[in-house]
């Protein structure tokens, strides 16, 4: 089966998945090539402020040995535009996830996000005592803040608008 590769859209997103794709500069490049002149093509990925991707970053080597590969944050996604010359703009939008079930570990629902955060089934039964110490360690830093007795972690997302 041969696939049409000349066929152009008005709009292109990608949402969250410049994360997972070995080569995000040709993944961003092959999408601005399938706009119509006009067309707009909206990325919208963890910003440097994001605890997840701070996490996958900081203590991936433990949590997947050398599989994994650095967790691109929206500051990259603009280097890697301003670098092609496409014209476009970018902001922060602010956002938070309430994490304070994460420190008990008898909770379903906050091994549930352990799992989430990391990237890692069954993260809690898994992981090493040093590992889980470790990530609680960055659970308690300034990518993470209390408020009304609730713990939270940044989730900040950086959107960012190609145009053609």
């Amino acid at each position: 089966m041969t696939r049409n590769t000349t066929r152009q859209f008005h709009f292109i997103h990608c949402i969250h998945v410049l994360y997972y794709v070995d080569n995000p500069v040709e993944v961003i490049k092959h999408a601005f090539d399938s706009l119509l002149e006009g067309g707009v093509l909206l990325i919208i990925q963890g910003a440097v402020s994001h605890g997840i991707a701070h996490i996958r970053n900081t203590l991936g080597d433990k949590m997947y040995g050398n599989t994994r590969r650095h967790v691109p944050n929206g500051k990259d996604i603009e280097e890697i535009i301003q670098g092609l010359g496409f014209n476009y703009k970018a902001d922060v939008v602010d956002a938070k996830l309430d994490i304070t079930e994460c420190f008990d570990p008898n909770s379903d629902k906050g091994n549930l996000l352990l799992d989430f955060i990391t990237n890692v089934d069954n993260f809690y039964e898994r992981a090493s005592p040093d590992l889980k110490n470790a990530l609680y360690g960055v659970l308690d830093s300034d990518f993470c803040f209390e408020k009304d007795g609730k713990t939270y972690i940044k989730i900040d997302c950086s959107v960012i608008i190609v145009t053609k």
